[in-house]
C-alpha cells in the first residue's frame, strides 16, 4: 500500500497491522522502548502519536484528515504533533504562504512560518529557501 511505501522511504517498519481495527502501526527500524510510535487507522484518514509524556505517561495524540503530505512529514518527525498542540497555547503567526491558517513549523532563520498543509507541499527534495535571506533553512515545530 502506498502508507507502507512512504513508511520505509522515512525508515519505519510495521509493528503492529490490524485489519479489524483498520489500523498499521509504525515505528523507527531501530526502535527503542519509548520512542514516538505512529498508528495510521487507514479507512477514517486519523493518525495517532503514541509516546510517553513525562508528565502523563503513555498517551495518544490524534490528528483527523490527514493528506498524503502531511503523513510523510508525520513519518520523518512523530512530534510535529505534540509542538502542535504546544504551539496552538503560543498564538502563533499566520502561515507565511497562506496567510489563513495559524503557523505550526518555523525555518530555523526565523524569516519564515508555515501551517503543516503548506509546508506539505513543497518540494522536500530541494527543501525550504527563505524569501527574504534566500538561504536554505530547516523547518522545526
Amino acid at each position: 500500500s502506498h502508507i507502507r511505501k512512504v513508511a520505509a522511504e522515512e525508515g519505519l517498519q510495521v509493528l503492529v497491522f490490524s485489519e479489524a481495527h483498520g489500523v498499521i502501526s509504525f515505528c523507527p527500524s531501530d526502535y527503542q522502548k519509548g520512542e514516538a510510535q505512529v498508528n495510521v487507522y487507514y479507512e477514517t484518514g486519523t493518525v495517532g502519536i503514541c509516546l510517553e509524556h513525562h508528565r502523563q505517561g503513555k498517551t495518544e495524540i490524534f490528528s483527523r484528515n490527514v493528506d498524503k503530505p502531511m503523513l510523510r512529514m508525520l513519518f520523518k518527525n512523530p512530534l510535529l504533533f505534540t509542538n502542535k498542540e504546544h504551539q496552538a497555547r503560543r498564538k502563533r503567526p499566520p502561515c507565511s504562504i497562506c496567510k489563513e491558517r495559524r503557523s505550526q513549523l518555523s525555518a530555523d532563520c526565523a524569516h519564515v512560518e508555515l501551517c503543516l498543509r503548506c509546508a506539505g507541499q513543497l518540494d522536500q527534495e530541494q527543501g525550504v529557501h527563505c524569501h527574504v535571506c534566500r538561504g536554505p533553512s530547516t523547518l522545526f515545530g
